[in-house]
């Protein structure tokens, strides 16, 4: 992965955390931007897996905020499936 592309995914963690804690301030509105914008970038790159499932959690976070729980239950299974495949046990317990 070269250097442009390693920086556009951390662009995409970025932005996925601040939506995160948009969320924690109850500015959804602002957090769903901040979200769509990591995916925006995490596709227009590289597509690293651990990055995704690093969108997905938060995504997730986002997604049960809203109650919608089955959605977020199966995000969250998606980027443990991530988690899995990559032998990260941290963040499959996390």
């Amino acid at each position: 992965m070269g250097g442009e592309e390693a920086a556009t995914d951390l662009q995409a963690g970025a932005y996925a955390f601040l939506g995160n804690a948009r969320r924690l301030a109850s500015d959804l509105q602002g957090a769903r931007v901040a979200i769509n914008e990591a995916w925006r970038l995490h596709s227009d790159r590289t597509g690293d897996p651990l990055e995704k499932a690093h969108i997905l959690s938060l995504d997730a976070s986002y997604i049960r905020t809203m109650g919608e729980f089955e959605t977020a239950e199966s995000t969250l299974k998606e980027a443990l499936e991530i988690y899995m495949a990559a032998g990260d046990l941290h963040f499959q317990g996390r």
